[in-house]
Parts: C-alpha cells; structure tokens; sequence
C-alpha cells in the first residue's frame, strides 16, 4: 500500500509538470484526461502527505521520550 501511495505521489509531480507545460493545451483531448486524474488523485496524495508527516512526528516524539528517560 506505502509503494502504491507513493507511486501516486510521484505521478502527481509528473501531472504537475505536465500541467506546467506552455503546449498543454495543444491536445484538448490529453489536456482533460490529465487534469482529469490530477484532480482525482490530489485528496489522495494530500492525505498520504499528511500521515506521512505525522508519522515522522511520531517518530520524533519517541526519540525524544527516549532521550528524556
């Protein structure tokens, strides 16, 4: 599930990329299927960033405990 969440954070930075292109809108077609799953996967990938982030603060809570006692 880690791999998969992080593949789609990858593939939310490469949709960025392309979304940044000055001939993104060439292709009307490719221009709507790429915002398409842009927006799709954005909840995700925002959510996976946030446990991901508390994770790590859990993280340093415990070496502090740690380092406390």
């Amino acid at each position: 599930m880690q791999k998969k969440l992080a593949g789609l954070s990858d593939r939310i930075q490469e949709l960025n990329t392309l979304l940044s292109s000055e001939t993104i809108t060439n292709d009307m077609d490719q221009y709507r299927k790429i915002t398409k799953e842009h927006s799709d996967i954005t909840p995700i990938v925002d959510e996976y960033h946030a446990y991901k982030k508390n994770e790590a603060n859990l993280n340093e809570a415990k070496v502090c405990f740690l380092t406390l006692r």
